[in-house]
């Protein structure tokens, strides 16, 4: 994940139920207030059937006001 209002990685975990089929990510530390963060979802995930994503999956996202 990146934090795009400071130009850097932020470190995360990730964890995956095999149960739910959901990921997980988490960030190890508290984001900051009012940031934009980009996390990218790259092609080494792949559906069960081991078809990886035809392209990475980018998701960003704003924290609120504190």
């Amino acid at each position: 994940m990146k934090d795009l209002s400071r130009g850097r990685w932020v470190t995360i975990r990730v964890s995956y139920s095999s149960a739910t089929r959901v990921a997980t990510i988490t960030p190890v530390t508290r984001l900051a207030a009012n940031h934009s963060y980009r996390i990218t979802v790259g092609q080494v995930v792949a559906a069960n059937g081991g078809t990886p994503l035809a392209r990475p999956f980018v998701f960003t996202f704003r924290t609120g006001y504190r």
